[in-house]
């Protein structure tokens, strides 16, 4: 009887071994795969970050170093080393980031965005990581602009299309949350001139027979141009202050949710901790993380 009950345990046994080797072998959750954004970004260990290479001193691919520099690109930097991970690239057409529809080929979009409400019906937003305003250029011998409510009023003022200054002079300027900042407008009847960017924008400003009588821009980016040599000067204070966020796609393959409230509480800790205020400082020389 002992002998009869052993060789059952050892057929018992020999079934036992082949069940478990033509079982499928565990899953470890490394190789599982993600459920969002958040996770594959972890399971990655790296976030793939759209930001703009002829944009400075926001950002741009430095051709000495091969590098990318610049003030999105450290801010895009200090989220990533708060997320701990690394970073990658992407240098997509600043429409293609706006449309959203990304298609999973970048991960978020780390590029003095501002923050508008039809924006938002198809990008996830964090809160304004700094403002930006936006000002009024005109050649350096001009001095017929003066009165920003009354001297542009009927005139040729350039843009970059689908900028914060082509839609402040449309009057259509639309901030997400809706009304903050307060935007005044000041100029009636223009006649809108729009061009591919800013720069081409300062460009035909300064020709000798100008199409144009200004430009409206963002404030560190008419300063760069003016501290590079170019012939124009600021006239009156800043038009508006865009809030200027991180963003998400909506219609991301992995949900983007939980990816983008983890890095609005990051912004939020990067203003407590005064890293935004001296990123600010370093690349523009004044403190533009508050709407003032």
């Amino acid at each position: 009887m002992r002998k009869r009950v052993s060789l059952v345990a050892l057929v018992a046994l020999m079934l036992s071994a082949m069940v478990l080797a033509s079982a499928p072998a565990a899953v470890s959750a490394k190789d599982k795969a993600p459920k969002d954004l958040l996770a594959q970004v972890h399971r990655e260990d790296v976030i793939v970050v759209a930001t703009d290479p002829e944009f400075p001193p926001q950002s741009w691919l430095n051709p000495q170093t091969g590098e990318f520099e610049g003030f999105d690109v450290d801010v895009a930097t200090a989220i990533a080393e708060r997320l701990h991970v690394d970073i990658e690239w992407a240098t997509p057409a600043w429409d293609d980031i706006t449309a959203g529809g990304w298609k999973g080929e970048w991960d978020m979009s780390v590029g003095s965005m501002t923050a508008t409400t039809w924006r938002e019906d198809v990008l996830h937003f964090t809160p304004a990581y700094y403002f930006c305003p936006s000002v009024v250029a005109v050649r350096a011998d001009d001095t017929t602009i003066t009165d920003l409510s009354k001297d542009l009023d009927g005139e040729a003022v350039g843009v970059a299309k689908g900028s914060s200054g082509d839609m402040w002079l449309l009057r259509t300027l639309d901030y997400y949350p809706a009304g903050y900042p307060v935007v005044t407008y000041l100029v009636d009847d223009p006649q809108i001139v729009t061009y591919a960017t800013d720069s081409e924008a300062m460009q035909a400003l300064i020709q000798p027979t100008p199409p144009i009588v200004a430009v409206i821009a963002p404030l560190q980016v008419v300063h760069a141009a003016i501290q590079a040599g170019t012939p124009m000067k600021i006239a009156g204070d800043p038009v508006v202050y865009e809030p200027l966020v991180v963003a998400f796609d909506r219609s991301s393959p992995l949900e983007a949710d939980r990816l983008a409230k983890r890095v609005s509480k990051i912004v939020e800790r990067l203003h407590a901790d005064g890293t935004l205020s001296a990123l600010s400082m370093k690349w523009y020389g004044v403190d533009l993380t508050e709407a003032t």
